[in-house]
C-alpha cells in the first residue's frame, strides 16, 4: 500500500464554536435575502389599477412576506419545528416588521421576461440580535455539506435520469430551486453514465465512494419519483455518506409531487443539522486529514485499520473525500498523547504534524 501524508488537526472545541451562531462570520447577510415568484394574472393584464387591484397587490405582498419569513427561518436554522412554534409564528405574522427593503423585478429566461419576482431583504442585524436574545441557534453556512443529487422520474414505464440537461426542460420535476432557497448546496451531474439508484447498497460500497470522489462531493442523495396511474406520486430516496453507508432513507406518497421533493430536501437538511449538533458537543475527538489519496480502496483500508484499534479508537467516520484528500472524524478514549504516538509510528503513512487548539 502506498504511503499517505497525514495532518492531525483541531479538536472538536473549534467545531462547536462555529457550528451554531448568529454572528456575521458564519451567517452572511446574503442569507437574509429571499427571492420568490410575484405573479397574479389580474396584476399583469395592462389595465389601470383600481382599489380592487391595489387590494390584490397588498394581499399578495403580505402573503409573500410571510412566505419569505418561513423560508428564511428554515434556511437559517434547518428546523421545521421552529415554524410551528409560538416564536416562529410570531416572526411569520410580523414578517413586514423585519423587512429592510423589497424589490419587484422581472423574472428572466433566455433574455425574455416570463414573469415577476419579489426580492425580500430582511434586516440581518436586527434579526441576529433578536435570535441571540431568544437563544435561537443558526446553522452556520460553512457547516453545510454539498450533496450530489441523482434523481430519476418514472412515468408510464419510462425511466428518465434527471441530469442538468433534462431538468432544464422538464420544469414539472425540476427540484433545483428549493434547495437553493434553503441554502443547501447541491450538485447535479451533467453525464448520465454512472448513476446510483435509491436501493440498499451492497456490501461493496466502493461505487458510491468512487462517484463522490470523482465529483468532489461529500454526500449522495438518490431518489426515484414514480407517477402512478391514479394521480398519486411515490417518492423513495436514500442519502448516502462518503463511506457508502445509508444516513437516512424514506418513502412517501402524495398528489403533490413538488411537496414530496421539498419534504425530501427538508429531511436531508435536518439530517445534516443533527450530525453537526452531535459533532459540536462531543469530546475526545479530532480530525485526521489524509493527502495523496488515489483510490477509494485506500480509504477503505485505512478506515478498517483505524477501527481495529479498539479500545483506543472508539469511532471512525469519513467526513470528506475530494481531490486526492480525505478527512476522518475520530473519537478516542484514554490519552491523547497515546493516540498521537500511535499515528506517528503507523508504518503505512508519513506523519506530518499536529495542530492543537
Amino acid at each position: 500500500m502506498r504511503s499517505f501524508h497525514l495532518l492531525f488537526i483541531l479538536l472538536s472545541l473549534l467545531v462547536s464554536q462555529t457550528a451554531y451562531s448568529a454572528s456575521s462570520d458564519v451567517m452572511p447577510d446574503s442569507f437574509f435575502t429571499v427571492v420568490l415568484p410575484y405573479d397574479r394574472p389580474e396584476m399583469n393584464d395592462g389595465k389601470a389599477l383600481t382599489s380592487s387591484t391595489n387590494a390584490v397587490h397588498a394581499n399578495l405582498l403580505n402573503k409573500q412576506m410571510q412566505e419569505g419569513m418561513k423560508i428564511l427561518l428554515l434556511r437559517l436554522t434547518g428546523r421545521k419545528q421552529l415554524l410551528e412554534s409560538k416564536i416562529g409564528q410570531n416572526y411569520i405574522k410580523q414578517a413586514k416588521n423585519w423587512l429592510g427593503s423589497y424589490y419587484i423585478k422581472p423574472r428572466m429566461e433566455d433574455g425574455v421576461a416570463i414573469g415577476k419576482n419579489i426580492e425580500l431583504n430582511f434586516d440581518a442585524l436586527r434579526l441576529k440580535n433578536a435570535f441571540n436574545k431568544q437563544h435561537i441557534k443558526l446553522w452556520a453556512a460553512n457547516q453545510r455539506p454539498s450533496t450530489l443529487v441523482m434523481g430519476t422520474y418514472v412515468q408510464q414505464g419510462r425511466l428518465e435520469k434527471l441530469n442538468q440537461e433534462i431538468l432544464d426542460y422538464r420544469i414539472d420535476v425540476d427540484f433545483r430551486e428549493y434547495p437553493k432557497l434553503l441554502g443547501l448546496p447541491v450538485f447535479i451531474p451533467d453525464e448520465r453514465g454512472k448513476w446510483v439508484f435509491p436501493v440498499e447498497p451492497s456490501l461493496d460500497r466502493t461505487k458510491i465512494q468512487e462517484i463522490l470522489l470523482s465529483q468532489n462531493q461529500q454526500n449522495l442523495l438518490s431518489f426515484k419519483l414514480l407517477a402512478k396511474s391514479n394521480g398519486v406520486y411515490e417518492l423513495s430516496w436514500y442519502l448516502f455518506s462518503l463511506n457508502g453507508s445509508t444516513l437516512v432513507k424514506s418513502t412517501e406518497e402524495s398528489r403533490d409531487r413538488q411537496k414530496l421533493l421539498n419534504n425530501m430536501f427538508e429531511a436531508v437538511m435536518y439530517q445534516y443539522l443533527k450530525k453537526s449538533a452531535v459533532q459540536s458537543t462531543r469530546k475526545n475527538h479530532f480530525y485526521l486529514n489524509v493527502n495523496q489519496v488515489a483510490f477509494a480502496d485506500q480509504i477503505n483500508d485505512m478506515e478498517k485499520e483505524l477501527k481495529s484499534q479498539q479500545p483506543m479508537i472508539r469511532k471512525v467516520n469519513l467526513v470528506t473525500l475530494s481531490a486526492g484528500k480525505a478527512q476522518f472524524d475520530i473519537e478516542y478514549q484514554g490519552s491523547y498523547d497515546h493516540v498521537l504516538n500511535w499515528l506517528k509510528n503507523w508504518p503505512k503513512v508519513t506523519f506530518v504534524g499536529a495542530l492543537l487548539n
